[in-house]
């Protein structure tokens, strides 16, 4: 019992927390990530998604630096649709300090708990943020620390730093498109099936399910459940 438990809560927090059941990327995206590699018409293919009963949000992503004080680091960023995000994530319900992201406060980013205590900060910090733009420019511009999460995974914990989907597009001068998008089935469709009729809304993309994505973490929790 104590087994099904553990592996069962592990099996919820990748889910819900991180993979969703399915992923969405461009074609190359994988391979070599980039902020060019997007997939180029969201709007249309979440239309599609919500129609045949599937929850879904975009996701943007780049890398960059942030600093506070004299301590810098490379980060992850990732610019979310808040509104979508939750339907498909209950990251924004695991704050471990401070608020998860409001539309009313642009300029508020939540950190991974480890990379908020390799800069020293906490909810009301400041952080200068440098990375390169989408036009070629350098993005920078001064933020401020909302929240700070519990933890996550090792990638959120030491490099996740989130902001709202407005803040990413302004700041990285990305006007359309997005990197990734989450997928969440309906709870009786079969994951094989459900990935299978997700692809072949858009089969110019990339479609994979959570266990395509993690295939070793999958084994290990087929054979312990």
């Amino acid at each position: 019992a104590l087994v099904d438990g553990y592996v069962g809560g592990m099996r919820r927090n990748i889910l819900d927390l991180e993979a969703g059941d399915i992923q969405i990327f461009a074609k190359n995206y994988r391979d070599k990530p980039s902020i060019y590699e997007r997939i180029h018409d969201p709007a249309s293919l979440l239309k599609a998604l919500d129609k045949k009963g599937y929850r879904a949000a975009p996701r943007l992503m780049a890398p960059g630096l942030v600093a506070s004080g004299d301590t810098s680091t490379g980060v992850f960023f990732r610019g979310v649709d808040i509104q979508r995000d939750s339907q498909v994530s209950a990251i924004h319900k695991h704050v471990r300090s401070g608020h998860w992201l409001d539309m009313s406060k642009s300029k508020s980013v939540v950190l991974g708990r480890r990379l908020a205590k390799t800069l020293g900060v906490k909810p009301g910090s400041e952080l200068v943020i440098v990375a390169q733009g989408a036009d070629g420019s350098m993005a920078n511009d001064l933020f401020t620390v909302g929240g700070i999460l519990k933890g996550i995974s090792d990638g959120i914990d030491r490099t996740g730093v989130f902001l709202t989907e407005a803040a990413f597009r302004e700041l990285f001068v990305f006007p359309e498109g997005s990197h990734q998008i989450i997928v969440r089935r309906p709870p009786s469709l079969p994951l094989a099936k459900a990935t299978e009729e997700v692809a072949a809304i858009n089969p110019q993309l990339e479609t994979l399910s959570w266990r395509q994505l993690m295939p070793t973490l999958a084994t290990m929790l087929d054979s312990t459940g």
